[in-house]
This record gives structure tokens, C-alpha cells and sequence, in this order.
């Protein structure tokens, strides 16, 4: 009887199983942990050696190295990286992948499916770190106030900053500090925008929570010497945003269907993105305050 790890990012559910007990994957997604059909199932074989893993068009080792998609016959997929290479039929919502034992080939391969499969749903995965609630919504500071409903999803590439602010939010808040997901949901009146812990972590290990919640800030991270927060122009905001969302496939029309979630995500935010400039001794409490004080709803 094979063994199984399911659980569930952003309303879609996956399942891994493998002739092989998956100790560190069931550790790793236990806070996904989910029940039901997955949309997804995926049966593992585990091979020793990226050696043995045939990455398509890859050239040398770095060629490998990069993640890659391609369209197979009978609208199939298939996505590979040095750690692994999976098959997927999403009609049938059926795949088999070669992976590399141990959690970072299937981290990996987690993460391609995700990326891959939320857009069609509404959804996709941003380099940010996720907070929820954000804040004091008046008399912000360390004096408190009205604890603001819904988070903030604060977006940055690697190295601006988000694993050093999610660890001021503190644990208990934190979503996620490396890896969130935006969830564009239908409303009677517009559509409603939502942020979603995901089980990617950085550095903070224990971060990932399943929470999904309202999103009230969207925020781009910039270090400087005084905390601020100022509102962005929808076109650098579509910049900014579009160049940190986790996406593999090479097809120009895929390509541009996701730019248009993008651009509808940004269009049902409830209050103005914000470029947030603070310095690593910066309070978060101060970085709240300045996130409502330039009109955060």
C-alpha cells in the first residue's frame, strides 16, 4: 500500500505517494494536511542521482539547474528541474515524477505543480512575506489601537528584506516570510482579493500557516535610514508585482495570462499600493503605523 502526503495551498489540493514512507514531507506539510479528491495526485519514484533525471533542453549544469516546462501530446505537461521531472495528465489530474530523496526535490517539485496549476484557478505564488492582522489601524505605534482586519502581503526579491520583517511581526502573525499566495476571489460587488500562507518557508522554518485572510496592504519593500510609506502607480506596481510571481512556462500565451490576473488583482485591491522603506532596527509596529497612515484600509 503506497504511502500518501496530501494537503493544500491556496484551495488546491495535492497528493503525493511513494512506495517510500514521506517522513519529511509530512512533517513539512503537516499544517496543509487536507482531506477529499486532491486536484492533483502524484505517484513518486525516487531515483539517487540528478544524473539520471532527463531535464529537457537543459545544457551543462547550469542549464539544468533552471526550472523548465513543456506541452506534451494530449494537452499533458511536463516540468523538470535537477531534482526531479514530473508528468502531468490535468484532465485526469494525474502525474508520475522521478525526484531525488529528501525534502528539497520535493519542495521543488511542490512548488513547479503550484506555480504551474494556481493561475487557472485565480491564484498565484509571490516572493513576499504575509502578516496577518498588520496592525494598529489608529494610534499606531507602540501604543496601540484597533487591530486592523486582514494582512498585508509585503513583496520583494531576495535579499530586500522579508524574512527580517516577518520575524518583527513575530511568529504568531506571520503567514509566511519567503513565499505567499494572492487569491482573486468573486464578490457580489467586485472581486475580492486575498492573501494565503503557504508552507515555503525562508529563513524564519516555522512560518508557514494555512490562513487565508482579506488583503488590505500591498506593500513593495525598500531598505532605507527612516520608516515611510508612500502610494505606487498602478503601472510600477504591475512591475514590481509581475516580476516576483513564481511562473516557469515559456509560452507567450500562458505568459500573458497570468500578466492579466496580475492586472486584475491590482485593479480589486481595496486601498493603494505602497513602496515601504524602513531600516533593520525599524519597529514593525512603526511600519504598520506608516502603512495606515498612507491610507491602508
Amino acid at each position: 500500500m503506497p504511502h500518501v502526503v496530501q494537503f493544500s495551498v491556496a484551495g488546491f489540493g495535492l497528493a503525493f505517494e511513494s512506495d517510500m514512507p514521506l517522513f519529511e514531507a509530512r512533517a513539512r506539510y503537516a499544517r496543509f494536511a487536507s482531506r477529499g479528491r486532491p486536484a492533483l495526485r502524484v505517484r513518486l519514484a525516487h531515483t539517487l542521482t540528478p544524473r539520471s533525471l532527463p531535464v529537457a533542453g537543459a545544457e551543462g549544469v547550469a542549464g539544468a539547474a533552471l526550472p523548465r516546462v513543456e506541452r506534451l501530446p494530449g494537452g499533458r505537461v511536463r516540468l523538470c528541474r535537477n531534482t526531479f521531472t514530473c508528468d502531468v495528465d490535468p484532465r485526469a489530474g494525474r502525474g508520475s515524477a522521478k525526484v531525488v530523496p529528501g525534502i528539497i526535490g520535493l519542495d521543488g517539485l511542490a512548488r513547479m505543480l503550484l506555480a504551474h496549476f494556481l493561475p487557472p484557478r485565480r491564484a498565484v505564488l509571490v516572493h513576499g512575506a504575509s502578516v496577518a492582522p498588520l496592525g494598529a489601524a489608529t494610534g499606531g505605534g507602540a501604543r496601540g489601537g484597533a487591530p486592523a482586519a486582514g494582512g498585508a502581503l509585503f513583496v520583494g526579491v531576495s535579499g530586500a528584506g522579508k524574512s527580517t520583517l516577518a520575524r518583527k511581526a513575530g511568529p504568531e502573525r506571520t503567514l509566511n516570510d519567503e513565499l505567499s499566495a494572492l487569491i482573486l476571489r468573486p464578490a457580489r460587488v467586485r472581486p475580492m482579493l486575498m492573501v494565503a500562507g503557504t508552507p515555503f518557508a525562508g529563513e524564519m522554518a516555522d512560518s508557514g500557516r494555512d490562513r487565508t485572510v482579506p488583503l488590505r496592504a500591498l506593500c513593495f519593500l525598500h531598505q532605507g535610514r527612516r520608516v515611510s510609506a508612500r502610494p505606487l502607480a498602478l503601472a510600477e506596481a504591475y512591475r514590481r508585482l509581475l516580476s516576483c510571481i513564481l511562473y516557469f512556462s515559456p509560452r507567450a500565451d500562458d505568459a500573458q495570462r497570468v500578466a492579466d490576473l496580475v492586472a486584475e488583482m491590482l485593479a480589486a485591491l481595496p486601498s493603494p499600493p505602497l513602496l515601504v522603506t524602513s531600516a533593520r532596527g525599524t519597529p514593525f509596529a512603526s511600519i504598520a503605523a506608516a502603512i495606515h497612515r498612507a491610507g491602508a484600509s
